[in-house]
């Protein structure tokens, strides 16, 4: 849960955000039958317009994404996050998918979005052995 701003702030170091999370995915596996999936950061927005300055942001997403990614592997919990590059040059996080002020998603990335959440839960569902196979067009990631 790194929480941003506007402009890219953050309210805590990525080391408090790894701890935090570790600690509240540690605590949601330990519950049986809890079916846990975390959604990791997809780097869906460039928020720093300097290039070092992205960069530095970048290694610290992806700093991120590699802690939450073997937590889960460690606990076998569904993950769901975005390695490399992002997810920032899709077509739903390009020009002409937000609204007027240009921050908030338009119909187009909202159901994108709905999607990727969808494809996220149905496969923690499905990896836990309560729901068979993908359906309705759907395919479990």
């Amino acid at each position: 849960m790194l929480q941003e701003t506007i402009g890219g702030d953050t309210f805590f170091t990525t080391q408090q955000v790894i701890d935090r999370m570790s600690d509240c995915v540690r605590i949601a596996a330990r519950a049986e039958g809890a079916v846990v999936v975390v959604k990791g950061p997809h780097g869906k927005a460039r928020l720093s317009a300097r290039k070092r300055a992205f960069e530095r942001d970048e290694r610290e997403r992806l700093k991120l994404h590699k802690a939450l990614e073997d937590l889960c592997a460690e606990l076998h919990v569904t993950y769901d996050g975005v390695g490399e590059g992002g997810v920032r040059n899709q077509p739903a996080f390009l020009g002409g998918t937000t609204v007027g002020d240009g921050l908030h998603a338009n119909e187009v990335r909202h159901v994108h979005e709905a999607d990727v959440l969808y494809q996220g839960i149905r496969a923690g569902i499905v990896a836990a052995g309560r729901l068979g196979p993908a359906a309705s067009g759907h395919q479990a990631t």
